[in-house]
């Protein structure tokens, strides 16, 4: 999964685009009344282009994942979402915020242990079809002055389009951890060098392609054991933590289970803010629902409420199993409700495994 994000290096990048946009605002106030027009106009042109920006960038991981023979699973910018369910697409509108700023997701095929440097090759064409697609969209400056005489709005479109692909196509081949992420650049060079921290993310890959279709439990021990060979606390690190964690779990092995949840939750603040959560709702069902450790588990229960990627109904899931810890089966039952939502955006060996979870904490509440 390939996720966007916006911060200061993309600030600093972007910042030609709003040079063009104050230099034609400020044309336009000095100039004529069609001129104001213009530069009136230049607002609302400027968010449909940028949004268009980020869209054909991630349109081009999609591209650059089906060249691979990826399937496609996730597409979302702004509100416009994209998921990939049984080989069709459902098209909705994208309710998590934090995906605003742009995700593309797509992986190898889910029943079977791919071989390394095939795979390999495949995530780098997946990762590079963005920034390739992103650097295509600076064309567009040409065409726009051919069209500026004719049709200015258009041509004004144009121009930030094409400054802004230009300019997060520079951001994102930048080889650098930004906000807690690993961009494109940073992958590129990982895949390309073929170094520790890029065969753990390949194979990493793997697993969580295998996940589609196969239980934690069942995942083949020895892809599991080379997500976390040499782990070390960066975001990759942190994410083979806690498949691992999922894998024992899955297998009712509590206390390895505990051992890498808590290594986890030791390096979580490596991880972007607006992943955190993800890991303490996480802890907050296995510390009100394995240890019974109350406390704790409200701690994690409140860190997962904070806003990022977990939806609401993801972490009523942990919510629930405290509530029927804490013995308030009332609220339990109505806490359940919601989390059974969550079970729609699931599929396969996930969508089993929550309910299972589910069913055995509704049979506490009777």
């Amino acid at each position: 999964m390939l996720q966007k994000y916006r911060s200061f290096w993309t600030g600093l990048l972007f910042a030609p685009v709003g040079l063009a946009f104050g230099y034609i605002i400020g044309k336009a106030l000095k100039g004529s009344a069609k001129d104001l027009q213009i530069g009136l106009a230049i607002i609302p042109i400027t968010i449909i282009a940028l949004w268009l920006v980020l869209a054909a960038h991630e349109l081009g991981h999609v591209i650059g994942g089906r060249l691979a023979g990826f399937r496609f699973y996730l597409y979302a910018v702004g509100p416009l979402r994209i998921d990939g369910v049984n080989g069709s697409l459902e098209i909705k509108f994208n309710r998590n915020a934090s995906l605003w700023g742009g995700i593309a997701a797509a992986g190898p095929d889910p029943h079977q242990v791919p071989e390394y440097e095939d795979l390999r090759k495949k995530m780098l064409m997946l990762v590079s079809g963005g920034p390739i697609v992103s650097l295509l969209g600076g064309l567009a400056f040409f065409p726009a002055l051919a069209i500026w005489p004719s049709n200015q709005y258009l041509a004004a479109g144009l121009i930030v389009f094409a400054i802004g692909s230009l300019s997060i196509a520079l951001v994102t081949m930048l080889p650098i951890n930004n906000s807690g992420f690993v961009n494109d650049g940073a992958r590129i060079l990982q895949l390309a060098s073929r170094n520790d921290a890029g065969r753990r993310w390949v194979w990493s890959a793997a697993l969580g392609a295998i996940s589609m279709s196969v239980r934690p439990r069942d995942w083949p021990a020895e892809l599991v054991d080379s997500t976390t060979q040499n782990v070390e606390p960066t975001y990759d690190g942190i994410m083979a933590m806690w498949t691992r964690y999922g894998y024992h779990l899955d297998r009712q092995e509590f206390e390895l289970a505990r051992q890498w949840l808590d290594r986890a939750l030791a390096n979580v603040d490596a991880w972007p803010a607006a992943a955190r959560p993800i890991i303490h709702a996480g802890a907050a069902d296995f510390y009100a629902r394995i240890e019974v450790d109350l406390k704790r588990a409200r701690i994690h229960l409140g860190e997962a409420n904070k806003p990022g990627f977990v939806t609401k109904e993801a972490v009523a899931v942990a919510e629930s199993a405290v509530l029927v810890a804490e013995g308030k089966y009332p609220a339990a039952r109505e806490s359940l409700k919601l989390a059974r939502k969550s079970l729609d955006s699931l599929s396969g060996s996930s969508r089993s495994s929550v309910e299972e979870i589910l069913d055995q904490l509704e049979a506490k509440t009777h």
